[in-house]
Order: C-alpha cells, then sequence, then structure tokens
C-alpha cells in the first residue's frame, strides 16, 4: 500500500478513535491495506481488529478500539455489514452467473468496491457481505443479472464476540460457519527452483515462460490486491495472487529444500 491518501485516512480514523474515546469502523479493506492495520505498534493507543463476516474471508473491515474502551463495562463491537443471499427468481431459466457476474452487477449500482466484502458463489446462488451504508440502495438495485431475474434477502447477521478484557483479545465467532465450508479449492503442488513471479504464474495458469511474462506485462496479476508487473518478484509466503482470467490462487511457500535444492509449494486455487 503506498497511496499517501491510503494511509493518511487511516491515521485519521485511528486519531479519531482515540479523541472520541469509542469504535471507528472502516470500509472493507483489500489485503494490502489490511497491512496498515496488523503493523500498528504494540505501544499504539488503540488495537484493531479485522473481521470479514466469516472464517477464510479475504476482504475485511478494520475496528479501531481504543484502549481504555476496552474496560467500558458496556462495550460493544458490531461490525456495520450484513450478509445478503441472493439468488434467481426462477432456478429453472436462471443462466449459470459466475462471480465476474455477481461483481459487475454490485458495482454497475455505481458504489465502490469498498462497500462489499467477499462474493461466494455456489451453483445458483451467491452470498455476499455489504456495508450498512448501502445495504438498502444496493438490495433495491439489483432486480436481475444478464437475464436472469434474481431475488436478494438479508440472512441472520448475529456476530458473537467474547471479549478477554484484561488480556485485550477477541475471540470471533463466524454468523455463518457454513459459508465457510463453501470456499473450495483444487490442491496443487510441486517443487521449484525459486519463488519468481513469472515462474509461478506459468505453474498456477499452465501457461509457457513467455506466456506468462506476457501476461504480468498486461498488469493481469495481483499480489494481495497490488498490482506487480516485475518477473523477477518474489512472492511472500502465504499471499493471495489473482490473474485475471485465470483465476485466484493461495500460495503456501516451503523453505526448505528437498535432495534436488528445489522447495516445495502448494498452490490452492478458488473453485
Amino acid at each position: 500500500m503506498n497511496n499517501n491518501y491510503t494511509i493518511n485516512h487511516f491515521n485519521d480514523l485511528v486519531v479519531r478513535a482515540g479523541k472520541v474515546n469509542n469504535v471507528v469502523y472502516t470500509d472493507f479493506l483489500n489485503l494490502n491495506e489490511q497491512l496498515y492495520f496488523q503493523n500498528l505498534p504494540n505501544n499504539s493507543d488503540v488495537i484493531c481488529i479485522l473481521w470479514g463476516g466469516f472464517d477464510l474471508s479475504l476482504r475485511k473491515m478494520a475496528a479501531i478500539i481504543p484502549r481504555d474502551y476496552l474496560y467500558d463495562s458496556n462495550v460493544n463491537i458490531d461490525f456495520p455489514f450484513s450478509l445478503v443471499k441472493i439468488e434467481p427468481v426462477n432456478h429453472k431459466f436462471s443462466d449459470k452467473l459466475s462471480h465476474r457476474d455477481y461483481l459487475g452487477a454490485l458495482t454497475s449500482t455505481g458504489v465502490d468496491r469498498s462497500m462489499f466484502g467477499d462474493i461466494i458463489v455456489e451453483e445458483e446462488q451467491a452470498y455476499y457481505l455489504c456495508s450498512n451504508k448501502v445495504l438498502d440502495y444496493v438490495l433495491s438495485s439489483i432486480e436481475s443479472i444478464k437475464r436472469t431475474n434474481v431475488v436478494s434477502k438479508i440472512v441472520s447477521s448475529d456476530i458473537l464476540f467474547e471479549l478477554k478484557k484484561e488480556e485485550c483479545i477477541f475471540n470471533i465467532y463466524p454468523y455463518h460457519k457454513e459459508i465457510s465450508q463453501k470456499i473450495k479449492f483444487k490442491e496443487i503442488n510441486a517443487t521449484v527452483s525459486s519463488f519468481r513471479l513469472d515462474k509461478l504464474v506459468s505453474l498456477a495458469c499452465k501457461v509457457s515462460r513467455a506466456e506468462a511474462v506476457s501476461i504480468i506485462n498486461q498488469k493481469r496479476v495481483f499480489i494481495n490486491d497490488e498490482t506487480v508487473t516485475k518477473n523477477d518478484y518474489i512472492l511472500p509466503d502465504n499471499c493471495v495472487m489473482t490473474v485475471r482470467g485465470y483465476g485466484k490462487f493461495n500460495i503456501i511457500l516451503s523453505f526448505e529444500k528437498n535432495s534436488k535444492d528445489k522447495y516445495h509449494l502448494k498452490l490452492l486455487k478458488y473453485i
């Protein structure tokens, strides 16, 4: 995250939370933006909790909480988003809708992407997280996707928190554990001589090294939601690589070499 405006905005939110001695929430953050809150110094006057509504969520809001506020007997942390289920009015005559179709429908409302969390797609329906700021507008704006008439409804969104004040630790329980179970991966195991971006794009997308370089040069590769255009960029462990036209991959690296002097890695492709 190198956008000075974004960093200054986050700084302002942290200062504001301290001044009003109350919880301040961000909009949904991408993976790179979340690093700001993960890297706050330990002596900060606030702590931050990142939460996207369910286990394995990628896009999350941050709750910025003054440390003194934690000891208030009336402490209340309530992330301002709702879980929405969207499905065809008539499943029998509906198109097969993809993640791109649902995302396109949401952004076509004119609402910024930061108002939406993850989108989980099933065979004939999808779930998405929506900021309460725009919830009513979005629900009333989407009546069809492609040629399919759809209906949306809010799913029960009770988020349970157990706060251990003396340790300043939050244990967060997702309101729909089954949502996490809907996320499916195809696992790819391989060995590589290095963790260069062009090598991993070639491996993940099953294209030649030259094609991988072309894809990178076309600015179609994102690491933790940030565009990367250097072929020799070394991927960090447990990052998310998105390649437009090919999909999204969770990259899990092993830094121990095998007998052939190569590294093991695991690619989890979202399907």
